[in-house]
């Protein structure tokens, strides 16, 4: 079984239904809604995430796309405070 990998959002379209995400091995990996483990609504270009890459497709594939929790990076606290506040 493989493991999650880091990268950040390159593109994101929540009226299209899919987005970008490019890995820190420098692919882009293709995602659509239903991958989403998060909000989707704090999802945005430069946002860090954590995924399942899936190469058994055509294009690289993004699965389990959640947000990444870093205490190092005050960005991803911020994140995940806006995403609870949403909840709310």
């Amino acid at each position: 079984m493989s493991e999650k990998m880091s990268g950040r959002i390159k593109w994101f379209d929540i009226d299209k239904g899919y987005g970008y995400i490019t890995g820190y091995d420098e692919e882009n990996y293709y995602f659509e809604l239903d991958n989403l483990i998060t909000n989707p609504t704090n999802l945005e270009s430069g946002v860090e995430v954590k995924f399942m890459p899936n190469m058994l497709t055509k294009i690289p594939y993004a699965d389990e796309i959640e947000l990444y929790e870093n205490k190092n990076n005050p960005n991803s606290q911020w994140l995940l405070g806006l995403y609870f506040t949403y909840l709310i």
